[in-house]
């Protein structure tokens, strides 16, 4: 037990870079990025966690139905745990980098699995806990809370990742022997993972579209059938959670069961083919033919389209930063055109505005919600930090250091704007924007992506981080990731006002919006444009 113990200390401490965020002479400059980092994400998923529990409670409540609380906390924990387990388990188990150095200790093929497993679960409890307990809180305050139910309800919170994180890491182990067959084996593990992550954001939003805004007994006990229904299909075990809760401990022993043994049966059967695995793990696709005209063709073409192009690989073959940079957009597209409509069929009639009151409200906050999500991590924030140790290679390259700017703010831009127009164009449409607010929903989102490409570049030539050990810590870590959000929600803070002003005075205000981000957007560029190229010459390669 101590090798174990020691090997997931281990790997926990490298996993978080604890020696990195500990140590004394960098404590100061972390103190602030990377603890406040984890904060405020803590804090966001918190706030949604609740906010999520807060609305099944005011369904569960009205339908009489508090079992529901319990298969949605269940039920949408394992689904986060899984998104988390599945993005890191294939790295973690079977192409780890330590894998040389773990096989030449005098410690068990078992014990250097466990370990892994173990610190793949802890993540998981992390996400499972910040789902499963707002939910439970909600469960207790229509049920109260007994012996029984807090019992069995630790349990469930103890056992919850097990069964998740072993047929995950089942799973990521046969798709990642599957695509290593392929040439883009990377780009293909990646949009798997991004279309799962699409399609949970797509059903959460779905349960806010279908919601029904009425007291009417009858049609909220129906919806909640079926919401049960849906959560139960996903994920069948959450009905016998339900079930030990009401006190039925053979239920209870059958979900010990079934979280436990396959968990330690995974631990067994990779721990005995551990060496193999990994061994088969590290054959990738290779090609016997070499054409030399793509080289030349390589050559000829213009050295921003190069760039371009090298951005693009960077992006599809690392998950953790396609799946950071392209969840942004896919959230705000889901998020203006809920806005959208809430404001126009839902809100507004409910309220009893008159026309022009709730046309106000409707162009004003569809206008300041596109400035916002354009904000919600710009590539351009971390794209110096995933050059990574090969950053001396493009310093040794004759590359004006200007065109280098350039692509990765053009980049950037192109990651989040044409994406904000399909959305603010539905959005205008949906509110039914005269031709003035039509234009302002459609341009202020284009400059807020350019705007916030300069904050994230700029904060990025200045905080970067070159010597990471994994992606996630240039993508997820660091001064240049905290800081592009709080300057978003200061950006947003200030002409959120500004917006409140028009709806109070019943005057749509989207025209000045854009006249406030125009003037920072040039402000920026202007400062980027200055000091830029000589950020970019003080980074050590």
């Amino acid at each position: 037990m101590k090798k174990f113990f020691t090997l997931l200390k281990v790997d926990l401490i490298n996993g978080f870079s604890l020696n990195k965020n500990l140590n004394k002479k960098n404590r100061k400059a972390n103190k602030g990025s990377s603890m406040g980092l984890m904060i405020f994400i803590v804090a966001m998923f918190l706030i949604m966690s609740f906010s999520y529990a807060f609305m099944i409670y005011g369904l569960a409540s009205g339908a009489d139905r508090p079992d529901l609380l319990l298969v949605y906390g269940v039920a949408v924990g394992v689904i986060v745990t899984l998104m988390m387990t599945f993005a890191n388990a294939y790295g973690t188990l079977f192409k780890s980098r330590d894998f040389e150095l773990l096989t030449s200790l005098p410690v068990s093929s078992r014990t250097v699995v466990a370990s892994k497993v173990a610190s793949l679960t802890i993540v998981g409890y992390a996400f499972f806990a910040l789902m499963y307990v707002p939910a439970l809180i909600m469960y207790f305050i229509i049920e109260g809370v007994s012996v029984v139910s807090l019992f069995v309800s630790i349990v469930v919170l103890l056992l919850g990742p097990l069964l998740v994180t072993s047929l995950c890491s089942l799973v990521a182990y046969i798709i990642g022997r599957i695509v290593s067959r392929f040439k883009n084996k990377n780009t293909i593990s990646t949009i798997l993972y991004v279309i799962f992550t699409i399609a949970l954001i797509i059903g959460i939003y779905a349960i806010n579209f279908t919601m029904p805004h009425t007291e009417d007994v009858a049609v909220l006990q129906a919806y909640a059938d079926n919401l049960y229904k849906v959560f139960t299909t996903i994920y069948p075990v959450t009905k016998v959670v339900v079930q030990a809760m009401y006190g039925n401990l053979l239920y209870l022993l059958f979900y010990v069961a079934l979280m436990v043994v396959p968990y330690i049966l995974f631990v067994i059967i990779i721990g005995n083919k551990y060496v193999y695995i990994n061994t088969h793990a590290k054959d990738s696709y290779k090609t016997s033919n070499y054409d030399i005209s793509k080289e030349k063709n390589n050559k000829t073409r213009g050295l921003l389209k190069t760039l371009l192009q090298k951005e693009f690989k960077t992006l599809v073959a690392t998950p953790v930063y396609l799946t950071n940079v392209v969840i942004g957009p896919v959230m705000s597209v889901a998020v203006i055109i809920f806005t959208a409509y809430m404001l126009r069929y839902q809100i507004g009639p409910a309220t009893g505005e008159a026309v022009n009151a709730t046309y106000v409200i409707s162009v004003n906050i569809v206008c300041a919600i596109t400035l916002f999500v354009s904000g919600i991590a710009p590539a351009s924030g971390c794209s110096i930090s995933m050059e990574g140790k090969r950053f001396w290679i493009i310093k040794s390259l004759p590359i004006d250091a200007n065109k280098y700017i350039r692509s990765k703010l053009l980049f950037s831009y192109l990651l989040m704007g044409p994406v904000m127009i399909i959305a603010s164009v539905v959005a205008s449409i949906i509110v039914q924007a005269n031709w003035l607010d039509f234009i302002c929903i459609i341009l202020v989102p284009q400059i807020a992506a350019m705007l916030y490409s300069l904050i994230g570049l700029l904060l990025n030539l200045k905080f970067y981080n070159l010597e990471w050990d994994n992606p996630t810590q240039a993508v997820k870590q660091g001064a240049n990731v905290v800081l592009p959000m709080l300057i978003d929600f200061g950006i947003f803070g200030h002409l959120a006002a500004l917006v409140a002003v028009g709806i109070i005075f019943e005057i749509s205000l989207t025209w000045a919006v854009l006249i406030a981000v125009s003037i920072l957007c040039l402000v920026f560029y202007l400062i980027i444009r200055k000091h830029g190229v000589s950020l970019y010459n003080k980074i050590a390669a």
